[in-house]
């Protein structure tokens, strides 16, 4: 048996890997689903999964309140039976075989409901100059890979963004950001601004980037007059699934409406169907296309009860 724990934990632990970079792969349920495995079956694999570098922050909520949120329990119990009984079905005609792994998948499914349901309430604020670092992240997070990143801002892009968050004039500037907390820990930002500040933000947000990366140049306008443009929005992985995101884009359509504009608009890659899923179940509709960084996106707007 805990040869069979074993295996479907690393099967758990391959598609949570996998899901940091492919959105439609929920990483923090399979990881925890690993951990929850690897806890009956393997006890080294299951000190390495918590101590890992980077694997080990996905399930710090885990650790830390001893507890799971109801999305995490959802997606981990269907994970389970999903494979489970695909594996009664085709990979096993004998019923011993068969009722094995629809025990297994009952076991399974009471040990993670057996954890109390995680409650952690979402706040947002405002964000402030010491959450500068914090908001780099999330606006290369937005941007792309490091490639991206490198062409850019340069080899040591999360500190020339990081300065850029510091000052009050650019368009990453923390004046322009909201904060998302769980628990007391920052979960994620967004940054949006007045579209037709596009070109001061810009002009000042290229001054300091060309102190380190001389040779840039950007082709293209990602908003325009007439919206408040959500420019970077981004929530850490170990936090998604808990509405960070959603209520960040409230917060965002709320900050727009006070300050008079009647739009809200972003814009979205046409390769990340995951985020434009968000966007358009928050009322976004597509409004055209723009080309940005070399990448084909949708704009979306949004009308907001402005003045």
């Amino acid at each position: 048996m805990k040869v069979i724990l074993t295996i479907l934990g690393i099967i758990s632990l391959g598609l949570g890997v996998l899901g940091i970079f492919l959105p439609v792969l929920p990483t923090t349920p399979l990881l925890l689903l690993a951990a929850a495995l690897f806890l009956k079956s393997n006890r080294n694999l299951y000190d390495w999964l918590l101590n890992h570098r980077v694997l080990g922050r996905y399930i710090s909520n885990f650790i830390k309140y001893k507890a799971i949120p109801l999305r995490v329990k959802i997606v981990s119990v269907s994970t389970v039976w999903i494979t489970l009984l695909y594996c009664a079905i085709f990979v096993s005609d004998h019923w011993a075989v068969r009722l094995m792994f629809i025990l297994l998948a009952t076991g399974i499914t009471i040990h993670i409901l057996s954890y109390k349901t995680l409650k952690m309430d979402v706040t947002i604020r405002s964000a402030c100059k010491d959450d500068a670092e914090t908001i780099a992240q999330i606006v290369a997070m937005a941007i792309g890979d490091a490639e991206t990143m490198e062409n850019y801002c340069g080899k040591n892009y999360m500190d020339v963004l990081t300065e850029i968050a510091m000052a009050e004039d650019t368009q990453y500037s923390y004046r322009n950001a909201l904060i998302a907390e769980v628990g007391n820990r920052i979960a994620g930002a967004l940054v949006g601004y007045d579209g037709s500040m596009l070109y001061p933000l810009r002009n000042n947000t290229i001054a300091i980037i060309h102190k380190y990366n001389p040779s840039l140049t950007i082709k293209g306008d990602e908003t325009q007059d007439g919206e408040y443009y959500i420019d970077s929005l981004g929530v850490f992985p170990e936090f998604r699934g808990m509405g960070a995101g959603r209520k960040l884009l409230m917060a965002a359509q709320e900050r727009a409406a006070a300050e008079g504009h009647s739009r809200a608009g972003l814009i979205v890659d046409y390769n990340n169907p995951g985020a434009e899923k968000l966007y358009i179940s928050s009322g976004f509709r597509r409004a055209g296309t723009k080309v940005f960084f070399g990448h084909q996106m949708w704009h979306l707007q949004k009308t907001v009860a402005g003045s």
